[in-house]
């Protein structure tokens, strides 16, 4: 007994075919006004794009729920961050610090770094440590505003490093001790300090030295020979928004103080980085995308335009432009309307709070490829009620009737289930991920309520246009008045056609001189794809071949995981024994 179920595509074209034919040509002009004043007020959302933004890569890739937040909290009550209390080995973590690695650009016998402990180096890197906290500063904005707690001096506009520094009661915490040290390490060893690694002065009060020097080689009793690296900590505060705002800043200006002043020095490499590089790399990366997405949108439009264009080669005429047909200005109308919807949909999510990560920057590329291949299925949609019309002169409120019934389907189905697949996506815990999914199902969703009211009301106009023999690249003169490559317009004859009273009330004139378009016969690769290509994936043996390679694959991909062989064997013997006893029909849905 069969079970009769009701499709949801019968639906959808009918209605799609009474909005084409009615609603849509009769009041196309609101049709483009009303998007267009849509994206210019959910534009607006753009405003917040700078406060909603999230760099920090913890935040973003780390999942909400993951046991790591809570172990930080743990740690953080247990080992807490005293500004004032401040020593590297009495706490876990720090927010805010530049780092400098210094190491020497002269090569020793073993082509190694040279060892830092030799020559003049000392003298130079203690000269760096102090350049640093001394001289960078920055001085505040004028609308900066000081909070009620603020320990600084609020008539200070100047900020350097001593004002911001993690501290021991007032003292900034700074490596210069520790180069004092190694400047003078063979005058405390002969006084009985030894300055071994990796903690010197093992009978006193003992020195870390693991956590700065790098490249370190020692002698039998672990006294210090080489060092090759020496790294550099300036720790900054981060315990109010605003003392984080104001590090942040700092960070900013020694890194790129550091890098314009000692990156050409004769004697020492210095690299130098602060604990938000990896989120300004991500951004930076991101920034370089951003001028691309103007190159993708001239791409798209060229393409577009010229694969909208009705080409005809044959072997006495040559080349021809049918250039009653050719639409290059709606394709362009089509990536726009990509465009707008891209924009809206982010728009929206930034008027709705939702934060705005770097990553979201690839949503427009990925997007702009899904508008433009609905803006093909729809100019194809009626290229294709136009054959149909080639008996019989159809209006145009009939021809986008069966326009928008036949592109319409295939567009709303896909557009569901990418914007269903990307709203699944924001139910992820990671920040990240959310983002670009709001983002991106928002900008599917407005990029197909455009391509259903934009790009069709477009399209009425583009028929309209080619109604009354309008040269599809210059509307503005008539398609048999332009000519390129020969004679292209044989195909086109002119003659006395009637109008019915809807389109008489669109155009004052009952009977006009229009084109009257003669269709051939389908191109070559329409023609091999007919007569050639389907009759090939419609054959069952090749619906076996396919389900046979899948399932192969699959076995061979399990079968390389010690847990799977007998899962993959299994499900490859099921699938070809199902494979076997499908009908014909089910082979085909099978296949697609």
């Amino acid at each position: 007994m069969l079970c009769w179920c009701r499709t949801i595509d019968k639906p959808v074209t009918r209605f799609f075919g009474w909005y084409g034919g009615g609603v849509l040509v009769d009041h196309y002009f609101w049709f483009i006004i009303t998007p267009l004043l849509m994206t210019a007020a959910l534009s607006l959302g753009f405003a917040r794009l700078n406060d909603l933004t999230v760099l920090e890569t913890k935040i973003l890739f780390n999942p909400l729920n993951a046991p790591s937040w809570q172990e930080e909290r743990t740690i953080n009550e247990l080992w807490p961050l005293r500004p004032y209390e401040f020593l590297p080995e009495r706490t876990f973590q720090w927010d805010r610090y530049v780092s400098l690695m210094i190491f020497a650009r002269q090569t020793g016998r073993d082509g190694q770094s040279a060892n830092l402990l030799e020559g003049h180096y000392l003298d130079k890197i203690a000269a760096i440590e102090d350049d640093i906290a001394a001289n960078v500063s920055f001085i505040l904005d004028a609308d900066f505003e000081f909070a009620n707690d603020t320990p600084l001096n609020t008539s200070q506009r100047t900020i350097k490093f001593q004002h911001i520094c993690l501290n021991w009661y007032g003292d900034c915490y700074r490596q210069s001790s520790l180069i004092e040290l190694l400047r003078h390490k063979d005058e405390l060893e002969e006084r009985g300090i030894a300055i071994t690694f990796p903690r010197a002065n093992t009978q006193g009060t003992p020195i870390y030295l693991a956590f700065n020097l790098g490249g370190v080689q020692t002698n039998i009793n672990d006294t210090i020979e080489v060092v090759r690296a020496i790294r550099i900590y300036y720790f900054l505060r981060a315990d109010t928004k605003e003392m984080n705002r104001l590090s942040m800043q700092f960070e900013d200006m020694a890194v790129d103080y550091a890098r314009r002043k000692f990156e050409h020095d004769p004697d020492l490499n210095v690299l130098a980085s602060m604990s938000r590089s990896i989120d300004v790399g991500l951004k930076k990366n991101s920034d370089r995308a951003k001028p691309f997405f103007i190159v993708t949108i001239l791409t798209e439009i060229i393409i577009a335009a010229f694969f909208a264009v009705k080409w005809s080669v044959g072997p006495s005429a040559g080349i021809q432009i049918d250039f009653l047909r050719s639409k290059p200005w709606l394709a362009f109308g089509g990536v726009l309307t990509a465009g707008l919807g891209i924009i809206s949909g982010i728009g929206f999510m930034l008027c709705c709070g939702v934060l705005y990560t770097e990553i979201a920057t690839g949503v427009p590329f990925l997007i702009l490829a899904v508008g433009v291949d609905d803006v093909f299925i729809m100019i194809t949609a009626w290229h294709q009620a136009e054959e149909r019309a080639a008996l019989r002169k159809k209006p145009v409120h009939e021809k986008m009737s069966e326009t928008m019934s036949e592109a319409a389907v295939s567009i709303t189905i896909t557009a569901a289930t990418d914007t269903l697949s990307f709203a699944v996506g924001c139910i992820t815990t990671i920040i990240g991920v959310q983002g670009f999914c709001a983002f991106a199902a928002a900008a599917v969703f407005f990029t197909y309520i455009y391509m259903m009211t934009l790009f069709p009301a477009l399209m009425v106009v583009s028929a309209y246009h080619q109604e009354a023999g309008r040269n599809g690249f210059l509307p503005c003169i008539r398609a048999d008045q332009f000519c390129l490559f020969g004679n292209v317009v044989k195909s086109v004859t002119t003659g006395p056609l009637k109008h019915n009273d809807s389109e008489k009330s669109q155009h004052p004139s009952s009977e006009v001189k229009k084109p009257a378009v003669k269709f051939s016969t389908p191109p070559e690769r329409e023609s091999f794809l007919r007569r050639y290509y389907v009759p090939v994936i419609m054959n069952q043996w090749t619906h076996l071949a396919v389900g046979a390679y899948r399932d192969a694959y699959r076995h061979a991909s399990l079968g390389f995981s010690p847990k799977w062989p007998s899962l993959g064997y299994t499900a490859f013997q099921m699938t070809i024994g199902a494979i076997s006893s499908f009908r014909r029909a089910d082979l085909i849905i099978f296949v697609v």
